[in-house]
């Protein structure tokens, strides 16, 4: 018995997670009493201290695109800028948006990057139509995150909806 026991469990850990919102694109949608506009909340979540989000607010205007990137942040660094470019099956459809150097979480090194309303519907556009991948340069990492286009019809369709909510 316990040596099944150490063996299944031996096995568990050579198995990768299939945890549900890993690699994939996923979208939630809330209503904000303070803004009173309704926000559409996207992530990609590739580990459990790196992904990507997403959010759009009808009250506002374009949307923000955040990038975790999972090691931790030189307190130096916050309020610094970045440049975020984004491609989608590789076509460049954002190129160096400025975006702000933060902590996300404990101290993990993030950027956030405002979109203006004529990138942020390119980029959806391409997220609906995205076969393949979405490439996010959060001008920070070592490596730009390379996210599979799996779930980008669904979260892209989401987004044009917010954005002709908008003002």
């Amino acid at each position: 018995m316990f040596k099944k026991l150490v063996l299944s469990g031996s096995f568990l850990l050579l198995v990768p997670p299939a945890l549900a919102g890993f690699d994939r694109w996923s979208v939630e949608f809330e209503d904000d009493p303070f803004s009173g506009g309704k926000k559409v909340m996207i992530d990609y979540s590739s580990s459990i201290r790196s992904g990507v989000f997403i959010e759009c607010d009808t009250s506002g205007t374009g949307i923000e695109v955040r990038s975790v990137a999972g090691w931790e942040i030189d307190a130096g660094l916050v309020g610094e800028a970045a440049a975020t470019s984004i491609a989608v099956d590789g076509t460049l459809v954002v190129e160096e948006v400025e975006s702000l150097i933060g902590a996300c979480g404990q101290s993990i090194a993030c950027t956030s990057a405002q979109l203006d309303k004529e990138s942020s519907k390119k980029f959806a556009d391409a997220m609906v139509i995205a076969k393949k991948q979405v490439a996010i340069k959060d001008g920070i990492s070592n490596k730009p995150f390379l996210l599979k286009a799996s779930g980008s019809t669904k979260t892209g369709e989401a987004l044009l909806k917010c954005l002709d909510s908008q003002k």
